[in-house]
């Protein structure tokens, strides 16, 4: 039993330190690795943006959203002049495209509802792309929207189909840039919407815009081929460690299940066998007048019995562990012990 037992532990022993010899092995290969060679090139990039407006009436009055924030009388309204700033920012140098769209149209539903029935788009600008080589863009521009004519359109509309809507009007303005940083090696493409939007109402209305944004995100470089490498040797070391360790559990898992499998089975063997001359006891038997004798083989005991015209008595002293057959004869009892270490030695 304790040889067998020495085995087990030595494999376990044996097994752990393979495992942490591994697995300090490759940390720090990869710490070294990833110190050296491993660190990922990045470009920061910035951008922010901005939409303003002032209100030109009818009577020439100039109000500047910037510090007044009321509504408007809506056929007061000449003209809404738009302002908008797109600023984008990167870490380092890249080459770039971009051009930005311009939109505007006048959207009405049925009123009261979200049926959308009038659609149209008056006015678009004819984008132009620019290239720049640099770190920072400053786009600003500026357009009219000519409030009246949209109201005509609304009322033209109702007029022509002989329903009421709730209208709008939306300028939607799109900025498109594709960029190529030498840094991380790489092409990339995006955009940014901004928007305008200003209700058509009976008596006034208050133009709607974006809140001013500044928002931040980076870019990394890909994978090299020696950093593909790199990962692809972490990943056999924690495949090969999982499975060290799935094998040496299923180990000590069959070794322990099967030797309680084996002593239940021969108990049983030998309590069904000989049952019509063994008595279960619920208590220990007494040993202290007697001498104890052990048997190496259930047989002698047997043939004991048959002899002495004793019965066997049986009593299980550690529950799937340890378990005791004695016959009591003349101050002697016979004693034979069946127990898991059995199949150890």
């Amino acid at each position: 039993m304790k040889t067998n037992r020495k085995i087990l532990y030595t494999i376990l022993l044996v097994s752990l330190v393979v495992l942490a010899s591994v697995s300090s092995f490759f940390l720090y290969y990869f710490y070294k690795m990833r110190n050296d060679n491993l660190s990922f090139n990045k470009i920061d990039i910035q951008e922010s943006s901005t939409v303003s407006y002032n209100v030109l009436a009818n009577d020439s009055k100039f109000y500047d959203s910037s510090v007044s924030t009321k509504s408007y009388i809506t056929n007061e309204i000449k003209n809404v002049k738009t302002y908008f700033n797109y600023i984008l920012t990167f870490s380092s140098d890249v080459s770039i495209n971009y051009s930005y769209i311009i939109e505007g149209k006048i959207i009405g539903s049925t009123k009261g509802t979200d049926d959308r029935i009038l659609e149209k788009t008056i006015d678009k600008n004819t984008p132009t792309v620019k290239k720049y080589s640099g770190k920072i863009i400053n786009l600003t521009d500026t357009f009219d929207i000519d409030v009246p004519y949209y109201v005509g359109l609304k009322d033209e509309f109702i007029k022509q189909y002989g329903i009421d809507v709730d209208a709008y009007i939306e300028y939607d303005i799109t900025i498109s840039y594709a960029y190529t940083s030498n840094t991380i090696n790489k092409s990339k493409t995006d955009k940014k919407e901004l928007s305008i939007i200003i209700p058509i109402t009976e008596v006034s209305t208050m133009p709607v815009i974006p809140l001013s944004s500044i928002n931040t995100h980076s870019e990394y470089s890909d994978l090299t081929e020696k950093d593909k490498n790199t990962y692809l040797a972490i990943c056999l070391e924690l495949f090969g460690s999982t499975l060290l360790f799935v094998l040496t559990a299923i180990l000590v898992v069959r070794r322990l299940f099967r030797n309680t499998s084996i002593y239940r089975k021969d108990l049983k063997a030998l309590l069904t066998k000989y049952k019509k001359v063994i008595v279960r006891l619920k208590n220990m038997p007494d040993f202290e007048y007697t001498d104890v004798l052990f048997v190496d083989d259930f047989e002698d005991l047997y043939d004991a019995c048959l002899v002495t015209d004793k019965p066997i008595n049986y009593y299980e002293v550690v529950k799937d562990k340890v378990a005791i057959f004695v016959l009591f004869s003349d101050f002697k009892a016979y004693v034979y012990k069946v127990n898991i270490r059995n199949e150890e030695e």
